[in-house]
């Protein structure tokens, strides 16, 4: 068997709107109206410079059904960079950009095989005159495709002669943050044997399992807060005797970030001031020369607490912060300030009272530190998350996002509790 390298990429969203920021400031919502092309030119350039032999995008191409002219011509354009150096492109349809809303009015270059939609299809690689690589690839022909389609796979796939992979826009069962699009489980995945599963619509990174290869990429450039940190792709080396390689390659061209700082101890908002500048010049360092756009969440109890509550007081902090990084290159823009402080309330001696503050308390912690209390607040709000408006303007909560507001409440709670000890 000869070795071969290829690009696993996935949710490239291009032309995604990034609501909310274009009104604050013109500059950032130039940039990110480029973000999502920056990161897919960077897909290109990888697979020229690494010389792959094809690249994977296993969906959602586009953001939405009804995409851009400017992000269908983007996207063809580097495909035919790819095209002319001979390097394939194999793409399937996600929930995002279901097949029977692509456009038929550009031509797609030589080198490129979009799988259709309904079924599993099968397309063979070769190099150097040898068959290398089957790829199976199943495309979103609507985009609620809401049950398993690893049957159809079962059904296609033939016994292994050569290194196989599947290309499929999925929601393994572990991912609860993301819609149940083509629902499956990481058991089932292995129960076909493919070599590599190339994955695509879970947002964040991760190699699911080693044998077989399960990888998502994640997306190729965060679009909010909630799709903090690196953003890329994979390249995959594989020998020849099928022992394979993976490593994450950034492709972001800008990056989120959550900043927390704890206001204990803090005594002046000079002092505020510096923390919040010192933290944001570690994550620059910590992101070379890539933008930032930070949120910062101030939380913990102190001096300062009752005053950060005001809303002209944190105007006039993200104000001036902003000001700031107006000028730099590598720019640390902040999106938010958020604010969950208080005032300084020695909880631990609170808890040890054995008065009803002290059951409270007790609640709380067994709330935010028990995995089954948390498994049964999940459970008492499902129905508001499943309802007609939940579906429609909830995000489903994750497990920090959950913590987060249970010790808000908490705060809030002794805020009252004490007031009427007063």
């Amino acid at each position: 068997m000869v070795g071969f390298k290829f690009v696993h990429a996935a949710d490239l969203h291009l032309d995604s709107p990034f609501k909310g920021i274009s009104a604050i400031d013109e500059a950032i919502s130039e940039d990110l109206a480029e973000a999502t092309f920056n990161s897919f030119e960077k897909i290109i350039k990888l697979c020229l410079e690494e010389d792959v032999d094809f690249l994977l995008i296993a969906g959602d191409v586009y953001d939405s059904e009804n995409k851009s002219l400017r992000a269908q011509i983007r996207f063809i354009d580097g495909l035919e960079r790819l095209s002319a150096e001979g390097i394939k492109t194999f793409v399937v349809h996600g929930n995002h950009d279901p097949s029977i809303k692509w456009s038929s009015n550009l031509t797609v270059p030589e080198n490129v095989h979009i799988f259709t939609g309904k079924k599993v299809h099968k397309q063979t690689v070769e190099k150097d005159g040898e068959e290398i690589v089957e790829i199976y690839g199943y495309s979103y022909n609507q985009r609620d495709i809401k049950e398993s389609v690893i049957p159809e796979f079962e059904e296609k796939y033939q016994q292994a002669r050569i290194y196989q992979i599947g290309l499929l826009h999925c929601n393994l069962s572990s991912s609860n943050s993301h819609e149940p699009y083509a629902p499956c489980t990481k058991e089932e995945l292995k129960g076909v044997p493919m070599d590599y599963w190339a994955l695509g619509h879970v947002h964040n990174r991760e190699i699911v399992s080693k044998e077989p290869n399960i990888c998502y990429p994640g997306n190729s450039q965060g679009r909010n807060i909630r799709e903090s940190g690196e953003r890329g792709c994979y390249i995959v080396s594989v020998d020849e005797n099928a022992n394979t390689e993976i490593e994450f390659v950034s492709t972001c061209s800008i990056i989120w970030e959550n900043c927390e700082i704890d206001i204990e101890g803090i005594k002046t908002f000079q002092e505020l001031r510096r923390s919040i500048f010192d933290a944001m010049d570690n994550l620059k360092v910590e992101n070379e020369n890539c933008p930032l756009i930070i949120r910062i969440n101030l939380k913990g109890r102190g001096k300062l607490g009752n005053e950060l509550k005001k809303q002209n007081v944190v105007d006039d902090l993200l104000e001036e912060l902003r000001e700031s990084e107006s000028s730099e290159s590598q720019y640390a823009w902040v999106e938010k300030i958020k604010v969950n402080t208080d005032v300084n309330i020695d909880r631990d001696r609170l808890r040890e009272g054995g008065d009803f503050v002290a059951e409270i308390i007790q609640l709380y912690v067994e709330l935010y530190e028990i995995d089954g209390e948390r498994d049964r607040l999940y459970s008492i709000l499902d129905p508001l998350f499943e309802s007609r408006r939940g579906i429609k303007y909830l995000e489903q909560l994750d497990d920090e996002e959950l913590i987060e507001l249970i010790k808000k409440a908490e705060s809030l709670s002794l805020d009252y509790l004490l007031e009427d000890h007063e």
